[in-house]
C-alpha cells in the first residue's frame, strides 16, 4: 500500500550536478530521491531514462500518492545518439524543478559504438549537463553504471556525491554534509548508528520505561518540513479512505 513503507530521512539535492553512488543491493534509492524533492518542491520532474530505471512499479511502491507520479515527465531514447538528443533538447521550463539522468554512461558502453566513440559522446555528455546545471540552475542527480576509466571524466564536473549502501535496517545515504543516523521501526522504535545493533524506543513510550535506557541525542529536536508533509499527507490519506468511493475523487 502507498505511503505505509517507513524510510529514514533523506538528503536535500541541491542546484548542480549531484552524483549518487549506489551499493548494488540498495534499491530504490534514486527512487527515494526523487519523490522525496517532489514532496518538499513544487514543479516537476524530467527523467531521461536509460537501463530501464524510470519504470513505474518501484515509483508506485513508495510513492504517497498517485498524484505525485504525475509531475514525473519520463523520456526515454534507445541508442546512443537517441540519448544525446535527449539530453540535448530537453524539454524544461519554468517548473522544472529537477532532472533525473540514471545510468548516464549505459548507452555509450554499448555495442551500438565503438570504445572511441562512445568515449568522445560521452564526453561531450557530461560537458552538456554540466553546462544545463549552470545555466537552469536546478538539481541534476544522476547515477553511473560504474566507476572506472571510463567515467572518469565525469568526476571533474560533479558538484556534490551522495553515497547509498544497504543495512540490514534500510539505505544509508552518506555526503559532504549529510548522514543517515535514525531509522524508523515499527512499535515505536527507532534504529540509531550511533551504537551499532541497538535499537531505541521513542521518549516516554511504555517500551522505553520498560527498558529504562535513556535516549540517545541525534542532534534534532524540532520536526523537520519531510516529516511533516509525510504526516500531512497520510492524514488526508487516512481521511479519504473513510469516504464514499464516489466522494474520495474529491481530494485526488
Amino acid at each position: 500500500m502507498m505511503g505505509q513503507t517507513r524510510r529514514p530521512e533523506l538528503p536535500t539535492l541541491d542546484s548542480g550536478l549531484t552524483l549518487l553512488e549506489v551499493d548494488d543491493r540498495a534499491t530504490g534509492a534514486l527512487h527515494s530521491l526523487v519523490l522525496d524533492h517532489l514532496l518538499l518542491e513544487d514543479g516537476s520532474v524530467v527523467w531521461v531514462d536509460a537501463h530501464d530505471h524510470g519504470t513505474t512499479q518501484p515509483l508506485a511502491q513508495i510513492a504517497p500518492s498517485m498524484r505525485l507520479l504525475e509531475r514525473i515527465a519520463v523520456a526515454r531514447g534507445f541508442t546512443p545518439w537517441q540519448h544525446y538528443s535527449l539530453l540535448r533538447d530537453l524539454p524544461l521550463d519554468g517548473r522544472t524543478t529537477l532532472v533525473v539522468l540514471p545510468a548516464i554512461d549505459y548507452f555509450y558502453r554499448s555495442e551500438d559504438c565503438s570504445n572511441r566513440e562512445g568515449k568522445r559522446m560521452f564526453t561531450a555528455v557530461c560537458t552538456l549537463i554540466a553546462d544545463l546545471a549552470a545555466t537552469a540552475e536546478i538539481p541534476i542527480v544522476l547515477t553511473r553504471t560504474a566507476a572506472d576509466a571510463f567515467t572518469a571524466v565525469l568526476d571533474d564536473h560533479v558538484n556534490d556525491v551522495i553515497h547509498c549502501e544497504f543495512t540490514s535496517f534500510g539505505p544509508r545515504f552518506t555526503g559532504d554534509d549529510f548522514e543517515t543516523l535514525v531509522y524508523p521501526l515499527e512499535g515505536g522504535t527507532i534504529q540509531t548508528t550511533q551504537r551499532t545493533g541497538n535499537a531505541y524506543s521513542l521518549p516516554g513510550s511504555q517500551h522505553s520505561r520498560q527498558r529504562n535506557r535513556r535516549w540517545p541525542r541525534v542532534g534534532r529536536t524540532n520536526r523537520t518540513h519531510r516529516e511533516l508533509v509525510r504526516t500531512t499527507e497520510q492524514r488526508r490519506l487516512d481521511y479519504q479512505r473513510t469516504l464514499r468511493r464516489a466522494d474520495q475523487g474529491i481530494l485526488n
